[in-house]
């Protein structure tokens, strides 16, 4: 069958279409959720689709825009899916329902998008300073259905607000860096992942 999925990006204000095959074995991908999965961690019934949708665009956008280092579908999949869902999977007490979760340089959506796919009960905001990653990342909610908001501009400057839960992050974010805008951003008993 046809495994390809039509999506749009943007390069220099032009419209361009892509149509990029992605062919996934999910059978690896349930066995690691299943490896990782601790009482009282529940995964959208959909999760399978929307990650579909969502790797897809990956492979489509990243023609454009760098978006990961990872070029392998089945490797995306296997490693930063996985990755991204370690965090609920390990401590269910800071991704409950209605928690409102901060994504620091959110990048193609690792993890705080995977986060959003797999909990729709979370509050889940994605910070991303490039306007061409913000821009994919509205893209994946709106063909996704995932509950997030995109915020283009630096963590720093619009976590002024504060009162998130739980703060993301992937590999290569020094405390020392973040630290005071994290912790501003935290609500008192926060946590940073």
């Amino acid at each position: 069958g046809d495994t390809s999925l039509p999506s749009m990006a943007v390069r220099r204000g032009q419209s361009l279409t892509y149509n990029v095959p992605v062919a996934v074995d999910w059978a690896s991908f349930q066995e690691a959720l299943a490896a990782i999965r601790r009482p009282g961690t529940a995964w959208s019934p959909d999760l399978h689709r929307r990650l579909d949708t969502y790797s897809g665009l990956i492979a489509e956008w990243g023609e454009a825009i760098n978006m990961t280092g990872v070029r392998s579908p089945q490797a995306l999949v296997d490693s930063l899916f996985v990755e991204s869902l370690a965090g609920p999977a390990a401590f269910p007490e800071l991704f409950g329902a209605r928690r409102r979760v901060a994504d620091l340089g959110s990048g193609a959506g690792f993890p705080g998008m995977v986060l959003a796919l797999a909990c729709p009960d979370l509050e889940v905001t994605l910070f991303e300073a490039s306007r061409k990653k913000a821009a994919f990342l509205e893209e994946v909610r709106l063909r996704t259905g995932a509950r997030v908001a995109v915020v283009a501009d630096r963590f720093e400057a619009a976590a002024a607000a504060g009162g998130f839960d739980t703060v993301v992050s992937r590999a290569g974010e020094r405390p020392e860096r973040r630290g005071g805008a994290v912790a501003r951003a935290l609500a008192p008993d926060g946590a940073w992942l």
